[in-house]
């Protein structure tokens, strides 16, 4: 997500049914494990600003006596990764676009760019096609080994394209993309309504070069929420779609190179809209809207273990 994508091929793109019956190409065996939860933001606010968000444009003014444990990234990468955030998307973020229904849900709206909704400036700017969301707990929250899931029910318009990732937090130290790791535990888009993909970008295996393995349901995964997560462990990564494994990798899949995720990473949620990989948009989608009911974290204990594997840090 961080850098351009184009056409992922790496692995070959998988049809699996429904996830309470999916059946990808043999992968390395789940271990049994058991989840201690160790971290979760259940987004409930009343209706309007998420207590737990620091809102850049107006840091300070909502619910000061709430923990923070997200920021939002404001505008369209030009002062990060590029315009259109390396990928050629084409949604600005604003802080607007992140809201709470007051029932438990975050909500990340996109909606196309007006008077009433854009940036100073849209109107002379051709790529600032919708507003939209992200955050980010870059600096809040830091993730190292474990179980990271959200539960969320994801939009299939045209051209929408759906994000929950981790960054290592050696970006933040000056390192670059992607020699600090990138974990896609979810990616999806509206022009494949039914499909996911589980990927991660590292040195000399990012891009187009992600590797990568794409499912599908037997449904639009707009028709309900979903659970995605991976199960993250010293040297390997497993994807799970409604607690079904779909993919696996582990540092002999990356060799001859280096394996950058045994460090700690961060965790981002956003809807992007167009680019390499959402693809062309269409006049008729106005609007287009994720929902996060929570996302946590859990040391596992994997059986026959001595101990805990996985830990969160609050900076």
């Amino acid at each position: 997500m961080y850098c351009c994508l184009l056409e992922i091929h790496v692995f070959e793109m998988l049809d699996t049914a429904a996830a309470d019956s999916v059946s990808p190409m043999p992968i390395k065996p789940l271990p049994d494990f058991t989840p201690f939860e160790t971290w979760r933001d259940d987004f409930d606010s009343d209706a309007g600003d998420c207590a737990t968000i620091d809102y850049t444009d107006r840091r300070g003014a909502n619910s000061a006596n709430t923990r923070k444990f997200w920021t939002t990234d404001i505008g369209d990468g030009t002062d990060g990764p590029g315009p259109g955030w390396g990928n050629d998307e084409l949604e600005y973020y604003t802080d607007d676009a992140v809201t709470t229904d007051g029932d438990g849900c975050l909500l990340i709206t996109a909606e196309r760019t007006s008077d009433a909704n854009g940036p100073a400036g849209w109107q002379e700017s051709n790529r600032w096609k919708y507003v939209s969301g992200k955050i980010t707990t870059a600096n809040r929250v830091g993730f190292e080994y474990g179980l990271i899931e959200a539960r969320m029910q994801i939009p299939t318009e045209v051209g929408s394209w759906s994000a929950f990732w981790l960054l290592g937090e050696s970006l933040l130290a000056g390192v670059s993309w992607p020699q600090c790791g990138e974990i896609d535990v979810l990616e999806a888009v509206g022009q494949e309504p039914a499909s996911l993909l589980g990927t991660i970008h590292g040195p000399g295996y990012f891009g187009g070069e992600g590797l990568t393995r794409k499912i599908d349901h037997d449904g639009p995964l707009s028709d309900g929420f979903h659970i995605y997560s991976v199960l993250w462990l010293p040297d390997e990564i497993y994807w799970m779609f409604d607690g079904t494994a779909y993919h696996h990798l582990s540092a002999a899949d990356a060799a001859p190179h280096e394996w950058v995720f045994n460090q700690r990473f961060y965790a981002i949620l956003n809807l992007a809209m167009g680019g390499t990989l959402g693809g062309a948009l269409s006049d008729s989608v106005d609007r287009a809207q994720m929902r996060v009911d929570y996302v946590r974290h859990c040391a596992v204990v994997l059986a026959g273990s001595d101990g805990p594997i996985g830990s969160v840090t609050l900076h």
